[in-house]
Formats: structure tokens, sequence, C-alpha cells
């Protein structure tokens, strides 16, 4: 199973970012079911996952048939007491 890294923190502990790459393994995990795969992820690594928000550029093919085959970032925003929403992005090379 991926883990994401902790790669730095804005407003006072509010809002983290994580970073990781995938192996051409999880690659092929994620996309046949990628909510789903990043909710296991973030659920292993001891994160509830009360709101998951996904970057529409994971999840379908750009205009020039690329997708994301690089680095993916997770950002955890606390919202509140016990609340939070988790995102994820593509922040890496497309193939």
């Amino acid at each position: 199973m991926p883990k994401f890294m902790p790669r730095y923190e804005e407003g006072d502990h509010q809002i983290e970012f994580w970073e990781v790459e995938f192996t051409e393994e999880d690659w092929d995990e994620f996309h046949k079911a990628p909510r789903a795969f990043l909710q296991r992820i973030t659920e292993a690594e001891g994160r509830e996952v009360n709101r998951l928000l996904v970057d529409a550029s994971l999840l379908e093919v750009a205009p020039d048939g690329g997708i994301c085959h690089g680095h993916i970032t997770s950002f955890h925003i606390r919202t509140g007491p016990e609340r939070s929403t988790t995102g994820y992005s593509c922040s890496g090379l497309w193939e």
C-alpha cells in the first residue's frame, strides 16, 4: 500500500500537504476505482475520511490523451473539532 509522506503545513497546522509516488501496480488499482483506492490509502494511514475531494485531473483523460502518472498530492484541512476534508490532486507527470 502506498504511503503518503508529509511535505509542508500552512495556517498554523490547519492545512497539511502530503505526497506519494505510485508504482505501476498502484496506478492499475487506482484507475479501476480511484475514489475507493484513495479512501483505502487514507484510512490505512489512520486518518478518518468524512469528506473526500478528488481533483478531476486524476479521474479524467486530459485533452491531449494523457492521464496522471506522477506524484499525487494530498491535502488535509481541519474544518472544526473532529471535522476535516481530505483532497487529492495530480502534481506530477502526465503520460
